[in-house]
């Protein structure tokens, strides 16, 4: 049997008249409750399951998916339409050739080769947007990573101050016994 579902056996049947739990350890209470009647002959005590969500009171990043999702359009922006950042000279000789009517597939396949040459001989011009902008993503996806830890719900309840924990705990309270 697992150490859990021990202790909580051990916890309601010898400690405790009425046992409160999260919603982990409410799925496997209706177990806890079928041995307590075929092993021991004894009706299970009451059990309530309460949830809550409350995070670390801790800052976190600016960084957000939407930020994330800007970036690398923008960086995709900055691999196929260098001209968009350059000056107009550039961009009204590559707009001149998009809008270039082609009669046949090979007209069509050459515009798109001179297009392809043409933001090839761009994109040395923004290597350092370009470099910039995946630094800003990198971090933006670090960024990322430690508001999910520092967001998370999984937090032990002694790292919360009991300022805190105390209200949180209370309302829980209050809650289990209207019901």
């Amino acid at each position: 049997m697992p150490r859990a579902l021990t202790l909580t056996l051990f916890l309601r049947v010898c400690v405790g008249d009425w046992f409160v739990h999260g919603l982990g350890g409410g799925k496997y209470d209706a177990v806890t409750d079928a041995i307590i009647e075929d092993y021991f002959g004894l009706t299970p005590p009451a059990f309530q399951v309460v949830t809550g969500t409350l995070r670390l009171p801790l800052a976190t990043f600016p960084a957000t998916a939407v930020r994330v999702r800007k970036l690398l359009t923008h960086i995709r922006a900055l691999h196929w339409n260098p001209q968009r950042f350059l000056s107009e000279d550039e961009f009204r000789k590559k707009w001149e050739l998009i809008i270039r009517t082609t009669a046949t597939k090979a007209d069509r396949r050459e515009r798109a080769i001179e297009i392809q040459r043409l933001n090839e001989t761009l994109r040395p011009f923004l290597l350092a947007e370009v470099h910039r902008a995946g630094r800003d993503l990198h971090g933006a996806h670090a960024e990322l990573a430690a508001n999910a830890v520092l967001r998370t719900r999984e937090a032990a309840w002694v790292l919360y101050p009991e300022s805190t924990l105390r209200p949180f705990l209370q309302s829980a309270r209050h809650a289990a016994s209207r019901s």
